[in-house]
């Protein structure tokens, strides 16, 4: 019984400290809004010379699309 009380009171005590760490209040300092994405025109050029590099290829690197969309200076994931 007492060793169930000592780990209850041990979990609280650690979710606490975790509650607590979190809560600063955000110090007063305005957030930067982020930079506006490139026009259709700018992703299309990109995309567009990107697809010439054999490097690029989706089908044996499915990391490039995100590679080339982010070197042409889209965001890729947009988290709301």
């Amino acid at each position: 019984m007492k060793l169930t009380l000592a780990r209850f009171g041990l979990v609280a005590l650690v979710v606490a400290g975790l509650a607590g760490a979190g809560c600063g209040g955000g110090g007063g300092t305005a957030a930067v809004p982020p930079a506006p994405p490139p026009g259709p025109g700018d992703l299309a050029a990109a995309i567009a010379a990107a697809a010439q590099d054999p490097a690029n290829d989706a089908a044996t690197t499915p990391a490039a699309v995100f590679t080339v969309m982010q070197n042409a200076g889209a965001p890729v994931v947009t988290v709301a």
